[in-house]
């Protein structure tokens, strides 16, 4: 059985849901119209804040799958050649991760 060697791990599915978001307008005139309409445009800001927030994690995912497989390979060459200690490629890995993890 031969491995996909391109991806360490496939993001397959991401469920988003906003809930309880709540949007106001102050200071209208057509107080009336915006109370009508507020449900629509409220669910529509939901679906287009969950369409966001599911495209960043994919591409996050996708670029710590990337980085994964960069650090296997260079593990893999480490071991081959005997050049470089496996401890210090893993410590340039988790230099490299650092800015992207605490993104929250």
């Amino acid at each position: 059985m031969t491995r996909d060697r391109s991806s360490v791990f496939k993001v397959h599915n991401i469920q988003v849901k906003v809930e309880d978001l709540t949007c106001s307008i102050h200071g209208s005139k057509h107080d009336l119209l915006y109370q009508w309409l507020r449900p629509l445009v409220t669910k529509l800001i939901q679906r287009q804040i969950e369409t966001v927030i599911k495209a960043t994690l994919t591409t996050g995912l996708e670029y710590i799958d990337g980085q994964l497989v960069a650090a296997r390979d260079r593990m893999e060459i480490a071991k081959a050649v005997e050049c470089q200690s496996r401890s210090e490629d893993l410590t340039y890995v988790c230099l490299a991760w650092h800015p992207f993890l605490f993104l929250t």
